[in-house]
């Protein structure tokens, strides 16, 4: 007897420009928030949801892949907050957040604070990381001058 995979169905919204993929697993208003790192898909990523939905009614989403349109943590973090407004959802949610999935949680965290009631991170990137490794490539003459980028980076992310 063969035993039949699982299929994950998603839905879909266009937010923002972006066409945003996602599926609710459990029963409710969603109270946690799977923020999966960079060129992560569903599919990685739906057991996990599967299994925390017997607690939690989880959105599970793909970001929009749009990239005519500027791709930074602030425009992600709007997306989310306008998918969220659109679907139901509990006045807090907890957000799962890997790789680099946990730079857009800070950011969603830091523009959205009295809809976050935690998160929680596996594995995350911080806009610090990504400035440290610019200062790396600097020091080993890859490109520019450590001082100019590291100033870059810091107004970028808000250092």
């Amino acid at each position: 007897m063969h035993k039949m995979k699982k299929c994950l169905l998603l839905d879909r919204k266009e937010i923002e420009g972006q066409n945003i993929s996602y599926h609710i697993f459990g029963d409710g208003n969603i109270n946690l928030v799977i923020e999966m790192g960079l060129g992560a898909v569903a599919g990685e990523w739906w057991h996990i949801a599967d299994c925390l939905s017997k607690q939690f009614t989880v959105l599970l989403y793909e970001r929009g892949r749009n990239i005519s349109k500027l791709r930074s943590p602030k425009n992600i973090a709007v997306e989310l907050h306008t998918l969220l407004q659109n679907l139901p959802c509990s006045s807090k949610v907890t957000l799962l957040a890997h790789s680099q999935g946990g730079l857009y949680a800070q950011q969603f965290a830091r523009m959205y604070p009295d809809m976050v009631s935690g998160i929680v991170f596996v594995d995350p990137l911080s806009a610090k990381d990504k400035l440290e490794k610019s200062r790396e490539h600097a020091e080993q003459g890859k490109y520019g001058d450590a001082t100019e980028i590291s100033r870059e980076m810091r107004a970028k992310y808000g250092l």
